[in-house]
C-alpha cells in the first residue's frame, strides 16, 4: 500500500467528483488536494486509509484544513455521495459528485 496515488487515479476522482466535496464548495476538482476519508495509516499501511476509489476525494486547501480539524466527519457511499455529521450537533448535509 503506498500513500502517493498515481496520476490516473488522481485524474479519475477528478473526473467522478467535478467539484471540491466539502458542503457548499463549488470549487473544481483540478484545483484541489485529493484527499484519504480515512486517514493513511504511515506506519502500518495495511490497516487502512488505502489509496484507492472508494477512500478519496477532492478538497480545496482551506476545506481540507476544515476536514482535519473535525469541524465535520465525512462518510463515503457507494454512489459517491459524502455524508458530512457535525459531531457536536448530529445534524448531516450530504454532497454530491457533480
Amino acid at each position: 500500500m503506498t500513500y502517493r496515488m498515481p496520476a490516473w487515479l488522481r485524474e479519475k476522482i477528478i473526473e467522478l467528483d467535478g467539484t471540491c466535496r466539502y458542503p457548499h464548495c463549488g470549487r473544481p476538482a483540478s484545483e484541489c488536494q485529493i484527499d484519504h476519508l480515512v486517514k493513511f495509516v504511515h506506519q502500518d499501511p495495511i490497516t487502512g486509509g488505502w489509496t484507492v476509489e472508494f477512500n478519496l476525494m477532492p478538497l480545496c486547501t482551506p476545506d481540507h484544513q476544515r476536514k482535519h480539524m473535525g469541524l465535520l466527519i465525512p462518510t463515503m457511499l457507494s454512489d459517491r455521495a459524502v455524508v458530512w455529521r457535525d459531531p457536536v450537533s448530529g445534524e448531516t448535509i450530504t454532497t454530491y459528485p457533480r
